[in-house]
């Protein structure tokens, strides 16, 4: 079943960036087990691994939004009011686990035209 939590409470439930444990040897079998589970499905090249951590928290009313400056090869992820961007302008990038979470919670959404995400990006600060 999916649970939707708010975005902002997934967010803030990673640890900060300088406390979140860097990859390690110990850490190569899952990478293993979860690309064998992704070439299984043809899911290989749609989806890898982050790591989940976070620089600041979000408000309740906040999701974090990449946008990409194609010009000067810039990519800013910043804190965006909920509802500022139309939804159908939003692809979900990044999505983390929990117990009770089937499909995950998307922690970070990216800016696409309605057309799609076919490398035309809002400009930063457009």
């Amino acid at each position: 079943m999916l649970t939707k939590i708010p975005l902002a409470f997934a967010a803030n439930r990673q640890p900060d960036i300088l406390d979140a444990a860097v990859r390690s040897e110990k850490d190569a079998c899952v990478f293993l087990e979860i690309r064998e589970v992704l070439k299984k499905y043809g899911l290989e090249r749609k989806y890898g691994i982050s790591l989940l951590h976070k620089h600041f928290d979000l408000a309740d009313d906040e999701i974090l939004l990449e946008h990409t400056d194609l010009e000067t090869r810039t990519l800013t992820t910043k804190p965006t009011k909920l509802g500022a961007v139309p939804p159908g302008s939003l692809i979900e990038t990044l999505w983390m686990f929990d117990d009770d979470v089937v499909m995950g919670n998307c922690v970070v959404v990216c800016y696409a035209e309605q057309t799609g995400h076919v490398g035309r990006h809002r400009p930063a600060g457009a």
